[in-house]
């Protein structure tokens, strides 16, 4: 269950567009949970670290998460621990 009207998928996918992060742009965890903090507080760095792996295609953890089978989840490529880039 959401605390927000969205689950935190569909609000990494926000923040993409409301940072206008473009396609092969290099992100890094801090903005991401900085984005967070400031529009969605409730939501735990847990969450958000978990969400940021999920929606990685080349994170080895990822096999540990449920997927979308239609690929909503494939936003990231992951770079090391600290970096992401928009896949």
């Amino acid at each position: 269950m959401s605390i927000y009207e969205k689950p935190v998928r569909l609000l990494l996918t926000d923040f993409v567009t409301n940072q206008n992060i473009t396609a092969g742009q290099i992100i890094s965890k801090d903005q991401v949970i900085s984005w967070f903090k400031g529009d969605y507080p409730k939501i735990k760095l847990g969450t958000i670290s978990a969400h940021l792996i999920k929606m990685s295609t080349n994170a080895l953890s990822r096999i540990h998460f449920n997927l979308s089978l239609t690929g909503d989840d494939d936003l990231f490529y992951q770079i090391d621990g600290s970096h992401f880039r928009l896949y």
